[in-house]
């Protein structure tokens, strides 16, 4: 597997993941692509905006509560950081940790790559 896919396979589960873990506590979804503010019902609508862009804020609600995190895509850290920035009570409130988990696994195995080259 080369890098290129590499990237867009962590950078994937990654969306997979932050989508998975906030969809399972009832959050909703709209994702701002620069231009527009896309409503998302599905990790495939979020999957079909992320093939198109280099950037993207997923914001998330649930009652009163609103949250967001911006992604870059294709860094070169193999993607695994490419949640840049995310608001702060995401991470505060424990609401990311299965997601934040899988991005220090993904790290792990870059490093595990990186020693076998």
């Amino acid at each position: 597997m080369n890098r290129l896919e590499i990237t867009k396979r962590n950078e994937e589960k990654i969306l997979n993941s932050f989508y998975s873990e906030l969809n399972e506590q009832g959050f909703s979804f709209s994702v701002y692509d620069g231009e527009l503010f896309n409503k998302v019902s599905s990790v495939d609508d979020i999957l079909d905006l992320y093939h198109d862009l280099e950037m993207m804020s997923i914001h998330v609600k649930r009652g009163d509560y609103k949250a967001s995190a911006s992604f870059i895509f294709g860094n070169g850290e193999d993607g695994i950081y490419c949640m840049y920035d995310y608001s702060y009570s995401l991470q505060e409130k424990n609401l990311l940790t299965k997601t934040f988990n899988l991005i220090d696994e993904l790290a792990d195995e870059r490093c595990e790559r990186l020693a076998l080259n």
